[in-house]
């Protein structure tokens, strides 16, 4: 079903053009309305697969995340269901972040996709967290790959969520620009590594299964961001600092952030949640630690 317009009964507001119906969101920030008028609602009219005044972006969090987590269906007609808010709503698992991927119902929005060697998606929860992606990889001979563009940073910080259910091999997280490869992190032979242009270099023991939360600071210049020299960059596994490790190349700036398995990860899956980027606006690092109250 594709939800795209929808009226909402208000139990104890009064009725708006006497009419008794009223929108809860807006276009913009759909999530943020959600979370304090929630309680207001009794009962959900959603139009189906019909684009009346509704963007894809709306559409997409009242499919992907909305109905399944918040309403029980009570009666459909033709293109009309009714829902009743389900009650005792307490959502946990959905955290602040550049992308945690609410709005998704399939593919990662803004995310590139190479799906060669399998699929990626949008699913509704996982270990604990709600709405994360998973890259399924059921090819031995090729890979599953999604990368992320945004404009030249010198330094910064990205933070993640991170799990793979496979640790023998390689599954990488990487930092780049043009061809050049500057922070290039991986998991294989049950260790966390780091490449620095010659061979790998074992970090620490990984883990199978879990949720990692991932940070990592780089610094391709000479700003000294974080300590960090020219062309260096400190891991953070689960708040512990490892580091400062060299970049793979000498590399002036970075404009995409790529996480991919390899050949030989075959029927296995990586899982991401709440990526958040130090230079966005709306993300401070540690926010992706905070879940998002609802309720």
């Amino acid at each position: 079903m594709n939800s795209t317009i929808y009226f909402i009964r208000k139990a104890h507001l009064p009725k708006r053009n006497n009419r008794g119906y009223g929108y809860i969101f807006d276009d913009q920030n759909p999530y943020e309305l959600q979370t304090y008028k929630l309680k207001e609602i009794e009962y959900a009219i959603f139009y189906d697969d019909r684009h009346y005044c509704c963007t894809n972006k709306l559409s997409n969090f009242i499919d992907g995340y909305l109905i399944p987590f918040f309403f029980d269906e009570v009666y459909h007609y033709k293109h009309i269901t009714i829902y009743r808010r389900a009650p005792n709503i307490k959502i946990n698992g959905v955290y602040k972040a550049t992308y945690n991927f609410i709005y998704d119902i399939v593919d990662p929005a803004k995310w590139s996709l190479n799906e060669q060697g399998g699929d990626i998606k949008a699913i509704l929860e996982h270990n604990g967290h709600k709405k994360v992606v998973q890259l399924f990889d059921n090819n031995e001979f090729e890979s599953v790959q999604m990368t992320d563009w945004f404009n030249k940073q010198g330094s910064g910080t990205i933070e993640l969520y991170f799990e793979s259910t496979e640790i023998e091999e390689q599954v990488s997280l990487r930092l780049e620009s043009n061809s050049e490869t500057g922070p290039y992190i991986c998991i294989k032979s049950s260790k966390f590594m780091y490449y620095n242009g010659n061979q790998f270099i074992t970090i620490c023991d990984a883990q199978k299964d879990t949720f990692n939360h991932l940070r990592i600071d780089f610094e391709c210049g000479n700003k000294t961001y974080e300590g960090l020299n020219q062309d260096e960059f400190f891991l953070y596994i689960n708040d512990i600092k490892y580091g400062p490790f060299i970049f793979s190349e000498d590399i002036n700036t970075v404009n995409r952030f790529v996480i991919g398995t390899s050949s030989g990860f075959k029927d296995n899956s990586v899982y991401i949640d709440a990526v958040g980027y130090s230079w966005k606006g709306n993300y401070n690092i540690g926010d992706n630690k905070q879940e998002i109250a609802t309720g």
